[in-house]
C-alpha cells in the first residue's frame, strides 16, 4: 500500500523553481520549438535533450544517455507521444523564455510511459522535480504519477506518487502558470528509479534529478533524539563523543558532568545556549545513572 505523498506547487516565472540538492540531471522530455535548442538553460541549469522517439520497429529510444523509456498501452502497443502544448508566458528574461520553450511542448502518454534513471548510487535518496502543465485544453483530465524502486517497466516497488492530480485546476491560469511534482525515492540496487505517467493527462516537460541532502547527525542521550547536531569539537571530537566519554557513579554526577561540558562546548562555540539547554534538560530527565 501507498498513498500520495508528493509536493504539488506551482511557478509562474523561472524563479519560482526551486530543487533542493546536487543536480544529477536536468532533462528536457519534449524536445524544442522552432526558435529553440534543444539544451535548455534556466536558471544556470541545462535542460538536456531527453526526448523519446521511437524508430521503424516501434522500440523507444532516447538522445541522452542514462535514461532509458517504456511504454504500453492496455493492448501492448507503444504509448507515447510528443505535443505542442500551448504558447505558455513567464516573463521576459532569458530563462523564462527557455522555460517557455521547454513547457511548449509535452510528452503525453497514451496508457502508461517510463522514465527510467539509470546509474545512481544503490541506496541513495533521490528528488525527482516533473515539470508539467496543460496549457491546450480545459477539459478536467486527471493526472497520476508514480516513482519506482526499479530501472524496469513498473518494476519493483512504488515509492512515491501523485494522484488524481488536476493540472488545470492546479494552474488556476493555464497560460501563465505550471506546475512541479516533487517525489522522492531511494535507488534500487541497481542504482535506478523509475517516473511512471498513467492517462493521457499525465503530461511530461521536464525532470530534474537531485541528490537529496543528507541530514547531519544529532545527538542522542539515551534513547532520546535531542535534533542538535552532532557537531565536531575543536579537539576534534564530535558532541557525542565527548558526551559518551564521561565518567560518573549516579545520575546525579553524570548530570554534573554534562553541565560542565556543555559550558566548554558554548564557550568554544561548538554549540549554542539554545542547544544547550535542550540538552541538558534531556540529560536531566533521563535515566542514565540510575539505578
Amino acid at each position: 500500500m501507498f498513498s500520495q505523498a508528493a509536493e504539488v506547487t506551482t511557478f509562474s516565472s523561472a524563479t519560482d523553481l526551486q530543487f533542493e540538492g546536487t543536480v544529477v540531471h536536468a532533462l528536457n522530455l519534449a524536445g524544442h520549438d522552432d526558435q529553440a535548442d534543444p539544451d535548455l538553460t534556466i536558471n544556470g541549469l541545462t535542460f538536456q535533450d531527453a526526448r523519446y522517439f521511437a524508430n521503424v520497429n516501434n522500440v523507444p529510444n532516447v538522445y541522452y544517455e542514462g535514461v532509458q523509456y517504456d511504454t504500453e498501452t492496455e493492448d501492448g502497443l507503444m504509448g507515447a507521444s510528443i505535443i505542442a502544448n500551448g504558447a505558455p508566458e513567464y516573463g521576459n528574461t532569458a530563462a523564462d523564455n527557455s522555460l517557455e520553450s521547454l513547457m511548449s511542448r509535452t510528452q503525453s502518454p497514451v496508457g502508461i510511459t517510463t522514465v527510467s534513471i539509470l546509474g545512481l548510487t544503490p541506496g541513495k535518496t533521490y528528488n525527482l522535480y516533473v515539470l508539467a502543465a496543460n496549457n491546450t485544453s480545459t477539459v478536467d483530465q486527471l493526472s497520476r504519477y508514480y516513482l519506482f524502486a526499479s530501472g524496469g517497466f513498473l518494476d519493483g516497488e512504488v515509492v512515491d506518487s501523485a494522484l488524481d492530480l488536476n493540472l488545470n485546476q492546479t494552474q488556476s491560469s493555464a497560460a501563465g502558470t505550471g506546475v512541479v511534482i516533487h517525489l522522492q525515492g531511494v535507488a534500487s540496487d541497481q542504482g535506478a528509479l523509475t517516473l511512471a505517467a498513467a492517462d493521457s493527462g499525465s503530461y511530461l516537460s521536464g525532470v530534474v534529478v537531485t541528490e537529496a541532502p543528507v541530514a547531519p547527525a544529532t545527538v542522542i542521550i539515551g534513547t532520546v533524539d535531542t535534533g542538535v547536531t552532532d557537531a565536531t569539537t575543536p579537539c576534534g571530537h564530535l558532541v557525542s563523543e565527548k558526551i559518551a566519554a564521561l565518567t560518573y557513579k549516579n545520575h546525579g554526577q553524570y548530570v554534573s558532568a554534562i553541565t560542565a561540558l556543555l559550558k566548554q562546548l558554548v564557550a568554544n562555540g561548538t554549540i549554542t545556549q539554545e542547544d544547550s539547554n535542550t540538552i541538558h534538560t534531556i540529560a536531566a530527565q533521563s535515566e542514565i545513572g540510575k539505578k
